[in-house]
């Protein structure tokens, strides 16, 4: 089964740390192994814009008691976005999506790059995160156990209490018949929220959602608590640091990667 990696990268740090200093290493036996493995991202704002967005980001809002501001916001400066057809330009290990980069961005971007690979051939896509590890050997044995035309919508699963569950973005395996829903429904798609939940509200009642697990960690000290065994079997281990102003998921990164090739 033809498939492709995507994974959301975005300007500033961690991210250029983690291009520059882990990406190689994190990816480059999924290369030899003869998957395409992109790096995705939006065109680089301009410095003003960048300043702007700095000082007055409604991402600031997002977790927040004002969230419903942002929500307002965004989705009506970002649903415009359903209704075009926007460009891809592929240079090297990189798709670059013809619109400003940022985190309300993101589905739309990830649509694009979605429909670009379909178009081009390729049956399944797994989409991660930068700051995530994934097993080779666990990630060749669950691609051979699909069968082409298969609808499948897999990966970390995210329980909602109240409305629908769906597939985390950072862990997320989807098809070209599964992706063939959100075509169909693209103008339903709801960019005022996050690019997976509004994934999974296209799909949740037309595709069946299978659950890969998957390994969080979130600062050193859990690191220094996780079990080896777990740690080199897990399919996917997401280091995400939340702690402070600053990431810390370069310092996970690395010393998980350290971990696993001993």
């Amino acid at each position: 089964m033809k498939t492709a990696i995507i994974v959301a990268d975005s300007y500033g740090e961690p991210f250029d740390s983690i291009r520059s200093k882990i990406w190689d290493r994190n990816w480059s036996q999924f290369v030899s192994s003869g998957y395409k493995v992109y790096k995705y991202i939006g065109d680089q704002n301009s410095s003003v814009n960048s300043l702007f967005n700095s000082k007055f980001s409604l991402e600031k809002l997002r977790y927040s008691k004002f969230w419903p501001i942002q929500y307002i916001l965004d989705r009506a400066m970002v649903n415009k976005y359903n209704f075009r057809n926007l460009q891809i330009r592929e240079e090297d290990d990189t798709l670059y999506v013809n619109l400003p980069e940022g985190l309300k961005y993101l589905g739309v971007k990830t649509f694009c790059v979605l429909k670009h690979l379909f178009d081009n051939g390729y049956e399944l896509v797994y989409k991660t995160t930068m700051s995530s590890i994934t097993n080779l050997k666990f990630f060749n044995e669950y691609v051979s156990s699909i069968d082409v035309g298969a609808e499948v919508y897999a990966g970390t699963l995210m329980k909602r209490e109240f409305d629908f569950d769906y597939i985390s973005g950072a862990n997320l395996f989807i098809s070209r018949t599964a992706f063939n829903y959100l075509e169909s429904n693209r103008w339903k798609w709801n960019h005022a929220k996050l690019e997976d939940v509004a994934i999974g509200e296209l799909l949740y009642k037309n595709v069946k959602l299978k659950e890969i697990e998957s390994l969080n960690i979130s600062n050193m000290e859990e690191l220094d608590s996780v079990d080896k065994y777990a740690l080199n079997n897990a399919f996917h281990i997401r280091c995400t640091s939340r702690s402070g102003k600053a990431r810390g998921d370069l310092e996970i990164l690395d010393n998980v990667l350290d971990l696993l090739q001993r």
